[in-house]
């Protein structure tokens, strides 16, 4: 896959109800395990991943923008494991929902080139209070969006997404 832009990216949500399998499939397509995934619903917020390459600032970092507009940076290498605390429902440190507004991963993505960032949602029927909404709001802005079919298939009500 290549995008080539000047300060744009193409941007490519991955949607579906909660545990339909969209971090495990995006996991799968960065060719890093890098999301934490499970049975339960785990994503909590807008997860972006980011081509990137070692001349970016950001490289092999993840930046958590903070409801409070305060900005964290954690380097992949050693602070791998953040990942989990500022993305899912089961971290064991952090009110994601409540505290966290996006997750920013920057890495080389295998077989693409370009500004290209993968969008991992929260999913249609989570618990937390406006992630219905928030994945609609993802979608709206995205160029083009992969769904992910659970068991049960798509409801009938996320069929009328942006109708």
């Amino acid at each position: 896959m290549n995008f080539e832009a000047k300060n744009s990216s193409l941007k490519i949500t991955v949607v579906g109800e909660f545990s339909a399998g969209k971090s495990t499939f995006l996991n799968a397509l960065i060719g890093k395990d890098i999301l934490t995934h499970s049975r339960n619903e785990t994503t909590a917020v807008i997860t972006s991943i980011y081509n990137s390459t070692k001349e970016d600032k950001y490289f092999n970092k993840m930046v958590v923008l903070l409801n409070d507009k305060t900005e964290k940076v954690f380097n992949l290498d050693s602070d791998f494991n953040m990942i989990k605390e500022f993305t899912t429902t089961i971290s064991s440190k952090y009110n994601v929902v409540k505290d966290v507004a996006e997750v920013k991963i920057y890495i080389d993505i295998p077989g693409v080139t370009g500004n290209v960032v993968f969008i991992d949602t929260p999913g249609f029927n989570g618990i937390a209070d406006h992630h219905r909404e928030i994945t609609i709001d993802e979608i709206k802005s995205a160029h083009t969006s992969i769904v992910i079919f659970g068991n049960k298939g798509l409801r009938s009500e996320e069929r009328r997404v942006g109708k």
